[in-house]
């Protein structure tokens, strides 16, 4: 039901299960998912200095591989208004202007630390 896009609301009509049960088993699949593929440390890195969320977090590895909204979405399961919001907040947090500068930023990071 993730990999097809379905809305927590529509699993919980499909499944006849509550809300929180839902929200339990889709933060289950997420966390598996997200242990199967470690990030660049530069990344891990920024997101305990900038107190990033584990979300923006995984959302800033996407960036840096110049991903669009709707692979990350894809990639992490989550809705593309959700990755939208996502983006959104990180630019912020790193004072990045846009997405596109995401890589650049990392790299001049990684650097700055050396």
């Amino acid at each position: 039901m993730l990999t097809e896009g379905l809305s927590q609301r529509e699993m919980i009509r499909k499944l006849g299960v509550s809300a929180v049960e839902v929200s339990r088993r889709v933060s289950a699949v997420r966390e598996k998912l997200s242990g199967m593929e470690s990030r660049d440390p530069a990344v891990d890195a920024v997101a305990v200095e900038y107190h990033l969320t584990q979300r923006e977090a995984d959302v800033l590895g996407c960036l840096q591989k110049g991903s669009s909204n709707a692979s990350i979405a894809t990639e992490l399961i989550l809705s593309p208004e959700t990755v939208r919001i996502h983006v959104r907040n990180l630019l912020k947090k790193l004072k990045i202007e846009a997405r596109r500068d995401v890589p650049e930023w990392l790299e001049e990071y990684t650097s700055a630390r050396k």
